[in-house]
Formats: C-alpha cells, structure tokens, sequence
C-alpha cells in the first residue's frame, strides 16, 4: 500500500469520492462515499460515509493540505488516522514498512 501510495499521488482519489465535510460552515476532513472493495480505503479499513480528521495530526481540511500531508509522510513508519465513524471517533494505526 505504501509503495502504491508513494507512485502515484491520485491513487489516493480513485474509487472512492471525497466531499469536504464540516459543521456550522467550518471545513474539517473529507467525508468518503462509494468506496469501492478494491480501494485503497478499503485496504486499510476505511468505509464509505467515514470521516477522514486529520493524519499525524496534521490537518487535511483542503485538498492542498491533503496533498501536502501525503508529502510530509513520504518516510513515516507510522501512520495515525483519526475518522469519525457513525458519530464516533477512531484513531486508526498504521506501521509501514
């Protein structure tokens, strides 16, 4: 998955759709829908109607900070997604090798 990732930068907007997400008019993370089985987001457990927060804690409120968060992870061992699922958070962990 890592080295699917680190090829191609688009990977991570196909088969699967990305809607901003947010309250009150404030944009926080990217709402997923139609994730399809063969997905990337479905490799690593995530499903549609999922709310991607943040990864490492960096923010990916916009699709430039979801781009610029991609690069800064290039060689990170561990990755830390935070989701809201149903109405709860979930801290998902990842080790990559």
């Amino acid at each position: 998955v890592a080295d699917s990732i680190a090829q191609s930068r688009w990977l991570i907007t196909q088969k699967a759709k990305l809607v901003p997400a947010g309250a009150r008019g404030i944009l926080h993370g990217f709402k997923l829908y139609d994730v399809e089985p063969d997905s990337l987001y479905a490799m690593i457990g995530l499903q549609t109607e999922d709310v991607i927060l943040d990864i490492n804690g960096l923010s990916i409120d916009t699709r430039e900070q979801a781009f610029e968060t991609r690069r800064k992870l290039a060689k990170t061992s561990t990755v830390i997604v935070n989701i809201v699922r149903r109405g709860k958070p979930i801290a998902m962990t990842y080790l990559i090798r």
